[in-house]
Parts: structure tokens; sequence; C-alpha cells
């Protein structure tokens, strides 16, 4: 019997404040860049059952204020990267007894160009501001048997990937 487990986490914020009322300018000459990669590759093999369990989570926020009333001004670009590679392998096999194989992938990846969060917020992307949010996701799962006998393979891979230039959150946005 044979198991596996890998995670992992990435956070990049270009500037973030922390909850409450918050002022943020980015000038004419800002350049703000946040980029999160995140990745797993879990394997398995045994000679009865394996399973192999991945999970990733990348997000990017050029400007995060948090909750609060904010103002936040771009006149600058504002880049948002954020991307996340996952991929599980099982692999069994048995001539005589049962052989089992499981692989699950998890991935989610999100990028946004300015967050407000909640609150009653005021956000402008000035003429000459640019604003680019970008989110990948890959992944794969692979439940397989190496022998003649098998018993049952698995294979499941959930994937999302979000990408937003401007959210305000819950509030009276302008």
């Amino acid at each position: 019997k044979s198991s596996s487990r890998v995670s992992a986490d990435a956070d990049a914020d270009g500037g973030a404040a922390a909850d409450g009322n918050d002022s943020i300018s980015n000038g004419a000459e800002g350049s703000i860049a946040a980029t999160a990669t995140a990745m797993a590759t879990p394997s398995s093999s045994s000679d009865e059952s394996s399973t192999a369990v991945g999970a990733v989570k990348a997000a990017a926020q050029g400007i995060d204020t948090g909750n609060g009333d904010d103002s936040i001004d771009n006149f600058g670009d504002i880049e948002a990267t954020a991307g996340a590679t996952i991929g599980s392998t099982a692999v069994s096999s048995s001539l005589t007894n049962g052989a089992y194989s499981n692989a699950y992938a998890d991935g989610s990846v999100s990028a946004q160009g300015i967050s407000g969060g909640n609150g009653m917020d005021t956000i402008a992307n000035a003429l000459g501001g640019s604003i680019t949010a970008k989110a990948t996701s890959v992944g794969y799962a692979i439940g397989t048997y190496s022998s003649t006998h098998t018993d049952g393979s698995t294979a499941v891979a959930g994937l999302s990937a979000e990408a937003a230039g401007i959210t305000g959150g819950e509030g009276a946005n302008t």
C-alpha cells in the first residue's frame, strides 16, 4: 500500500493594505507587478493499492486594500499574474490480489489587478493607466495499473482559473 499527498500555496501582492479606510495611488511612472506560481506533482506506486493526492493554490493581486472604505487611483501600470501546475500519478499492479489506483489533482488560480474588498470603494483607472490580470491553471490526474489484473482505477482533476482587472467587493463602489 502506498500513498502520497502534496500541496502548494503561493500568494503575491504588489501593494497591500490591511482592513480599514485606505488611500492608495500608483503614479504615472509607477509599475506594480505581482506574480504567484505554485506547483505540485505527487506520485505513488504499490503492488496492491496506491493513492496520489495533490492540491495547489496561487493568487496574485496588484493592489489589495482589504475591507473598508478605500480610495484607489491608478495612473501607471499594474500586472497581476498567477499560475498553477498540478499532476498526480498513481500506479498499482498485482497478478493475484486486487489492485487499486487513485489519483486526484485540484488546482485553483486567481489574479486581480485591483481588489478593493468590501466597503464603499472609489477606484479610478486614469487615462494612461493600464491593468493586466492573467490566471493559468494546468493539471492532470493518472490512475493506472501495470499488470493484467486490476479492480479499479480512478483519476480526477479539478482546475479553475479566474482573472479580473478591477474588483470592488460588496458595498457602494464607484
